[in-house]
């Protein structure tokens, strides 16, 4: 749990019987962490410069406001300090009045008078209880002011229209044809680079297919040494909806022809399912990888295929 830091100012003459014990009281809570004089100046300390870090640093101000404060200069410097870190959005100082009238506030800053505060005379317990009241409902509005949460709320809506078009359109023929000639699209281009390597790259002896790949064709694939293949297949078997629909990407051991107890290996698997970004184009999308082109799907599938045939060397 993260630490609220309250800064008491306050005049010394309330020390003793007021701002001690509220002091001990607040250190006492596990949720609050305290800059009060006693706690942090020591001989030789630099007045000034402990003042303003520990202005600095606070969450809020605990202002103990009473006669002797409003006569001392130095308690009106740090509640000018304390006015510095305010926002439209947080209030940063919480006022305790001890033994003042609202005439008297309001004649020291009528912005304090304006403001809900505790009160001394109720005793420390109470003032612990407000203080802890009033950090929690400025922190929620905080929290909420400056998270954006309209921007959030926007988004939402904008994620779950998309989602609700995405799960009709996905239960249409349309759809399923579109996945379909996609998905057909890749298979075909990671044919031709296959060719291309196939002829460029003799030395591998890369093996294609005995049947050329044709555009109807629902799978892909191509056989390098020791019969390390990189395969792709797509499959759909519900004729109006991609529900089931996907595309495989497979580097596999292919089986030795000549060993009949020969099986094939299976090196890695990624199961890809379509699916639709906001201008409806088809993109797929394992646990793992997700690819938004059919060009950088095939070439993920060649990298993972060259990397099993270094690592087969």
């Amino acid at each position: 749990m993260e630490l609220v830091k309250i800064f008491l100012s306050h005049a010394s003459e309330d020390q003793p019987k007021f701002v001690r014990p509220l002091a001990e009281a607040l250190k006492a809570l596990p949720e609050f962490r305290v800059w009060y004089s006693e706690y942090e100046l020591t001989i030789g300390d630099r007045l000034l410069a402990k003042i303003d870090e520990g202005l600095k640093s606070c969450d809020y101000g605990v202002v103990v406001l009473s006669p002797s404060f409003f006569a001392k200069r130095w308690p009106r410097e740090e509640l000018e300090g304390l006015f510095q870190l305010e926002t439209t959005e947080r209030k940063v100082i919480l006022p305790v009045w001890k033994d003042v009238t609202e005439d008297e506030v309001k004649s020291f800053s009528p912005i304090l008078a304006s403001r809900l505060g505790a009160n001394a005379n109720a005793g420390v317990n109470q003032v612990v209880e407000d203080i802890r009241r009033a950090v929690g409902l400025v922190d929620r509005y905080k929290e909420i002011a400056s998270s954006g949460w309209k921007e959030k709320l926007k988004k939402l809506d904008s994620d779950l229209g998309h989602a609700r078009t995405v799960e009709e359109y996905s239960r249409t023929v349309e759809a399923v044809q579109l996945v379909a000639k996609v998905a057909a699209e890749i298979i075909s281009a990671a044919s031709v680079v296959a060719q291309r390597m196939a002829v460029e790259l003799s030395t591998l002896k890369l093996q294609l297919p005995q049947h050329p790949h044709d555009k109807t064709s629902h799978s892909f694939a191509l056989t390098g040494p020791k019969r390390l293949t990189v395969h792709l297949y797509f499959s759909n078997d519900i004729l109006n909806s991609i529900e089931r629909a996907k595309l495989s990407v497979r580097i596999l051991r292919a089986k030795d022809d000549w060993d009949p107890e020969s099986k094939i290996q299976i090196l890695e698997r990624y199961e890809l399912r379509p699916a639709f970004d906001k201008e409806m184009k088809v993109f797929w999308t394992d646990s793992k990888v997700t690819f938004a082109t059919g060009a950088a799907l095939i070439d993920f599938a060649f990298d993972r295929f060259v990397a099993a045939l270094i690592n087969d060397r």
